[in-house]
């Protein structure tokens, strides 16, 4: 394969999954006949190490969980990546193992273009350190614990005060993210290219405060207040940390912290794969009939 800009391939597989491994193996051999350098790991592998020397692509192999860990530890690299599903859903994923090649070789080619994506960042201090910080791709939430009790917290945006809000929990999501959780939750569901994220109460208190759209460069800072229940922080439902009153947790967006293959025709598409709209539907003489 000629004068393609990408020369080093990542292969991320499902950790493990033998059969995403196995499939990454074909791939890997496909590379390699069509000149291209690779290295291949599972995602619970991947380290800094795979960065020396940088790859040019990422081609993960996996479900959606699969590319929310991967996405998280690639986040501000600007490494394409290309998704092949092996799961349930695959709404992250352009590719299925049935047509790999055909999309592999649409991106290696320059045919299918790169999107870039909004990534949710946070950070929690602790006795003024900061003791944990990251990015999510999906969403950010802090919630209470096993008892269906209220989390009282302060919150401040962009150093104005919105005062206390007592609920069961907040989400803070990326367009991406906007069509899990945070839909649940009663929030809007945002186009994927949109430079702004969501903030959304979950069942607050006497429906004190309604869901919000805001711009990337707003800032959030939320303070556990004393006598409020046990609450967590949780990271793309995958990571979570206690929290314990008088904890700050510090939240904002980078608008382009991740390089997706993948264009926006199919964004409707894949909302109707989750049942997020309505299924097509056709009327013919007062009867309701399927596509």
């Amino acid at each position: 394969m000629q004068n393609v800009p990408y020369k080093h391939i990542l292969l991320i597989s499902k950790t493990g999954h033998a059969p995403a491994h196995s499939f990454a193996r074909n791939i890997q051999q496909w590379l390699t006949k069509h000149g291209l350098s690779s290295r291949l790991c599972a995602a619970n592998e991947l380290s800094q190490d795979v960065f020396a020397p940088k790859p040019d692509l990422a081609i993960v192999l996996g479900g959606d969980g699969t590319m929310l860990s991967v996405g998280r530890r690639l986040c501000n690299h600007q490494l394409p990546i290309l998704g092949i599903k092996f799961g349930r859903v695959g709404f992250l994923t352009l590719a299925s193992p049935e047509d790999w090649e055909e999309k592999l070789c649409a991106c290696l080619e320059g045919r299918i273009p790169l999107q870039k994506r909004l990534a949710i960042t946070w950070s929690l201090k602790r006795h003024d350190q900061i003791v944990g910080c990251g990015c999510a791709i999906n969403d950010v939430v802090i919630s209470h614990g096993a008892l269906a009790r209220l989390v009282c917290v302060d919150i401040t945006i962009n150093a104005e005060a919105m005062g206390l809000l007592r609920c069961d929990g907040i989400i803070f999501a990326s367009p991406m993210g906007s069509s899990g959780y945070t839909a649940s939750a009663g929030g809007p569901i945002l186009f994927s290219s949109t430079e702004a994220y969501v903030f959304t109460p979950i069942c607050p208190f006497l429906r004190s405060v309604s869901p919000m759209v805001l711009p990337p460069t707003s800032c959030f800072h939320v303070r556990i207040e004393k006598g409020s229940t046990e609450a967590f922080l949780t990271v793309d439902g995958q990571e979570g940390r206690g929290l314990l009153p008088g904890d700050l947790i510090t939240i904002t967006a980078n608008p382009k912290a991740l390089v997706l293959f993948g264009n926006e025709e199919v964004f409707f598409e894949r909302l109707r794969t989750r049942g997020l709209v309505l299924e097509r539907t056709y009327v013919q003489q007062g009867q309701l009939l399927e596509p």
